[in-house]
């Protein structure tokens, strides 16, 4: 009977053992690769930009400011004026936004594109005459699906 009441005890202590040993040392978790917010291109946005680079170097020549936005830079700098207060965002601690100028040339240039493709789609999908819009290369003509048999 000794022995039984051994082996028990033994028994009862080692499932003791075993249920504190998990709960003083609970399971750690491995260290994750850190991950960021930004990636490392968005983040030299301000070298990179097409604004940065583009449009500033547009400035400097009236002419071809005006083809490729189709408004002088005065006419830029106060429609700027009147609307970059409106569509102007908050910095972050975490990204810089978008300045108000670099939303206006992008939301511009874009609708001009769209005009293109609109007036193309118009013409039956023909060319664009160059001197109509002079700065931008014609959007690519879709091709019709080949039929099946």
């Amino acid at each position: 009977m000794a022995e039984e009441d051994d082996c028990s005890l033994a028994i009862v202590y080692w499932n003791f053992l075993r249920k504190s040993e998990t709960r003083t040392k609970p399971k750690r978790r491995q260290k994750q690769e850190r991950r960021f917010w930004i990636h490392e291109v968005i983040s030299r946005r301000g070298e990179l930009s097409e604004h940065y680079r583009m449009v500033q170097e547009l400035r400097h020549d009236p002419e071809r400011f005006r083809r490729y936005f189709r408004m002088s830079t005065s006419q830029f700098d106060m429609l700027h004026d009147m609307i970059g207060p409106k569509i102007e965002k908050l910095d972050t601690n975490w990204r810089r936004s978008i300045s108000p100028a670099e939303r206006l040339a992008t939301t511009l240039r874009s609708v001009l594109i769209k005009s293109v493709a609109s007036f193309q789609q118009n013409l039956g999908g023909r060319p664009i005459p160059s001197h109509l819009f002079p700065s931008l290369p014609s959007p690519p003509l879709r091709s019709k699906p080949p039929k099946s048999s």
